[in-house]
């Protein structure tokens, strides 16, 4: 049996052998990162990256909207 650690102290048994354990890491890895998609906000025309962890996002689906104009425009969400 195998011991891996899970961030902050927090560790999972698991009865995988170690190539098993890392090829899932990588698979892990590979499906968070996005690609960076370049987008120019429908409001102020600033040019940032939708894919990102923030409050960016498609209004009606089709016109994005920057972290800074989604949060300032947030009650047309």
């Amino acid at each position: 049996m195998y011991i891996r650690f899970i961030g902050r102290g927090n560790i999972e048994e698991t009865g995988k052998d170690k190539k098993t354990v890392a090829k899932d890491e990588e698979i892990c890895k590979e499906v968070e990162e996005k690609p960076e998609k370049i987008e120019e906000c429908y409001i102020c025309h600033k040019k940032f990256n939708i894919n990102a962890d923030d409050e960016s996002y498609y209004w009606k689906g089709k016109y994005p909207f920057c972290a800074h104009c989604a949060e300032f425009y947030g009650f047309y969400r």
